[in-house]
């Protein structure tokens, strides 16, 4: 796909193969998806990545009624949770309101390689100055 409407008719087409309304897969039927999109122009951008998912695909939930799926977006620009967090730490998180403070109260490593899992509480949003400020560093 090469523009985000051909990626939004990708992923009609990928979550009709799956199970219905949430329902488990049959014996040897795929019950997730992946979808690769490395060839958009823009998306090599973070922002423009993220305000197709934030806007057109409704922070994941654009197929929430019609199939009972949740999109899940990777981008390479994502900040992971991979730099030494613990608890007591105060990070910033992407959320449908904005950016949103939250304090680290538990880190779970992952055993596999993967990303380690925060326990986090949300104290709020950044208001619009804080945003601006974190959004160029």
């Amino acid at each position: 796909s090469k523009t985000g409407e051909d990626v939004l008719s990708d992923l009609v087409q990928e979550a009709e193969a799956l199970p219905p309304d949430g329902r488990p897969a049959a014996p040897g039927k795929p019950s997730t998806t992946l979808v690769v999109c490395p060839h958009v122009p823009g998306w090599e951008d973070f922002e423009e990545f993220h305000e197709f998912y934030a806007e057109e695909l409704k922070n994941g939930d654009v197929f929430g009624p019609p199939f009972a799926l949740k999109i899940v977006a990777f981008h390479p620009d994502t900040q992971a949770a991979d730099s030494d967090i613990k608890p007591g730490d105060e990070v910033v998180v992407r959320g449908p309101e904005g950016l949103l403070v939250a304090d680290v109260k538990a880190v779970e490593p992952q055993q596999d390689g993967g990303w380690d899992m925060l326990d986090v509480e949300v104290q709020g949003t950044l208001d619009e100055e804080a945003m601006e400020q974190v959004q160029q560093e």
